[in-house]
């Protein structure tokens, strides 16, 4: 079972409503995640909804129903139209079936999530088959969280099938392939580049390993390459529906129980040990994170 990512049980204190906030007790998240029995993941039910303490959701004044309103598109529509030549390609690339392209993401969250979009356009690029990108273990947090644990994955598949062909794993033919893992791309690299790097590598070898893609490749990408990027990035990437529940349901207390304060003092490993800070807490935390640090940094050596 992949351990939950950056969920701590925190204890929240309540203090007298004041004329302009209050703090809630929140149940933690991982209450709302884990059984205690069996300590296995559940999803959120509405037993754990919150109980209104404004009376009627209705009773809000308009700067706050103003506040939860979808925000005015003021007549701009997603803008992916692909030109012609790119959808003449998707024909062939969208069922490829020789080359494959794998990708090790890497970093927290938001790292992962960019590093999928340009997966996504790289394999484009490339034209070849992406396998579902993975996540790599965070030896800071522990984090073993896969794609399909954070991202629903059928949904991803689905939306990119006309751009990309996207598989779950590598197909028998290809798991004795000799593995080139690259993980030394220079920054802010074309697409050009790319393809003159890796095609004709791709083509003989069949299988492709990319890894640190943080920022690697350009942010100024062709008209069709950037419309790509944008359709992964806000199209096919949806969270998985354990995560999307509790996503609605904190949203649902903040709008039932607000006004309210979120407050995040970015306190963590992490931060740390990326910082190179010490915690101000004695010498016992300090030697925590000067150890993580450490480790770190051999982690980004070997890559």
């Amino acid at each position: 079972m992949a351990k939950p990512r950056n969920m701590k049980t925190s204890t929240f204190t309540t203090n007298p409503p004041s004329p302009f906030f209050h703090l809630l007790p929140v149940t933690p998240l991982t209450t709302l995640l884990f059984s205690p029995k069996t300590n296995r993941l559940r999803h959120p039910s509405s037993r754990h909804g919150a109980i209104p303490a404004h009376g009627a959701v209705g009773n809000v004044s308009e700067d706050e129903r103003e506040f939860w309103q979808q925000p005015n598109g003021e007549g701009y529509e997603p803008c992916l139209d692909f030109s012609l030549g790119y959808r003449k390609l998707s024909a062939r690339i969208s069922k490829e079936k020789r080359r494959f392209l794998v990708v090790v993401a890497s970093g927290g969250l938001n790292q992962q999530r960019n590093q999928i979009v340009d997966a996504v356009v790289l394999a484009r690029i490339l034209e070849a088959a992406l396998v579902v990108p993975t996540l790599q273990v965070n030896l800071i947090w522990g984090d073993e969280s896969e794609f399909s644990d954070i991202f629903d994955v059928g949904h991803f598949k689905k939306t990119l099938q006309a751009d990309v062909r996207v598989v779950s794993s590598l197909p028998s033919t290809h798991l004795m392939s000799r593995q080139t893992i690259e993980n030394k791309i220079p920054h802010e690299v074309t697409p050009q580049w790319i393809h003159t790097r890796f095609f004709n590598q791709l083509k003989r070898e069949g299988l492709l390993v990319l890894k640190g893609l943080d920022s690697k490749l350009s942010k100024n990408l062709p008209p069709d390459l950037q419309k790509l990027r944008c359709k992964v990035a806000f199209h096919a990437l949806r969270f998985a529906s354990p995560v999307q529940e509790l996503g609605n349901l904190l949203a649902k207390r903040m709008w039932i129980e607000g006004p309210y304060i979120a407050l995040h003092l970015r306190l963590e490993k992490d931060v740390w040990v990326r910082t190179g800070c010490l915690t101000g807490l004695g010498p016992e935390y300090d030697d925590i994170i000067t150890r993580f640090g450490s480790l770190n940094l051999n982690t980004s050596q070997d890559e």
